[in-house]
């Protein structure tokens, strides 16, 4: 039985705190609230931050958030900090999720479509788009209908089968 989460959140951040802060918060409360507890493991990358970012960590966690924290030694650089996401991580699913905000319901909405599908990438789109779900077999189509959004950090979930003997150092 695989008792890895199905979902991985995993938060780069450097002198972010405010905005790391109302991330948590927000998903914190739809993982409480959703009961996705079992689902999503929480990591947060901190880049050697300058600012209070240890504190506001450690004050979701004992809110009761779980939380798996990791402070660099260093600045890694953001590539670096990225990389350590990804070493770090332990679900089938990986997202790196820039200090950004959820709508109310995301999470499960995306926990359903991961867990109801065999996906190699999902891209969400920004803004107010209904769209729907759209499945891609071929690469190019996608990337030229994503165009430059496929940059946006936030944006892209990966499963993590096809990263785990990726060479993150060859391509920084």
């Amino acid at each position: 039985m695989d008792n890895k989460p199905l979902l991985s959140i995993c938060i780069p951040t450097y002198n972010r705190a405010p905005f790391l802060d109302e991330c948590l918060k927000q998903i914190s409360s739809q993982i409480t609230n959703e009961g996705l507890e079992d689902t999503i493991e929480l990591l947060v990358s901190d880049n050697h931050s300058t600012d209070n970012t240890p504190d506001i960590v450690k004050k979701h966690i004992q809110a009761g958030a779980k939380i798996r924290y990791f402070r660099n030694e260093k600045n890694l650089g953001m590539d670096g900090n990225f990389v350590n996401c990804f070493k770090n991580a332990t679900g089938n699913f990986i997202w790196l999720l820039g200090d950004d905000y959820l709508m109310n319901g995301a999470l499960k909405l995306i926990v359903e479509q991961l867990g109801a599908q065999s996906i190699g990438l999902v891209h969400l789109k920004t803004g107010n788009h209904s769209n729907g779900i759209i499945e891609y077999s071929n690469a190019e189509k996608f990337l030229c209908d994503v165009s430059f959004w496929i940059t946006f950090i936030s944006g892209n979930i990966v499963n993590s089968k096809f990263i785990q003997n990726f060479e993150f150092e060859k391509y920084a």
